[in-house]
């Protein structure tokens, strides 16, 4: 029990920095060789602390967005969520909302692998 409420505290504040703005904070929650899977029509995978952040950076100026969570169900040390992502696109400037479900593994305090199930194009990456 106490690992499902570390791996909970741990994924829960990585959200939190998301929707702060804090991308430090944001990274701070995942390890140096965390892979982030990205299952859906454009598949592809992102590994590594520095890659993600490189990623990410400019998603991070986008004060429309916002990551929502309707479930949540723990096993140990993964964390899964069905979330609700809301970015601007950045080719229409359209606010999109993205409908996913993401599994989150945690081990010694960081996140070690993302893999997102998403049905509708990731237009944000």
């Amino acid at each position: 029990m106490a690992e499902e409420k570390d791996a909970l505290k741990v994924v829960l504040g990585h959200i939190a920095c998301w929707n702060k703005r804090d991308l430090e904070g944001f990274v701070s929650y995942v390890a140096e060789d965390v892979v982030n899977e990205f299952k859906g029509p454009k598949g592809f995978s992102i590994e590594g602390k520095a890659k993600l952040k490189e990623v990410v950076t400019p998603l991070f100026d986008d004060p429309k967005s916002c990551i929502t969570f309707k479930r949540v169900v723990m096993d140990g040390n993964e964390v899964a969520m069905a979330l609700v992502r809301e970015q601007t696109d950045p080719k229409t400037k359209e606010i999109k909302i993205v409908e996913e479900a993401d599994i989150f593994e945690v081990r010694d305090g960081k996140i070690q692998r993302v893999t997102v199930y998403a049905f509708d194009e990731m237009f944000f990456f």
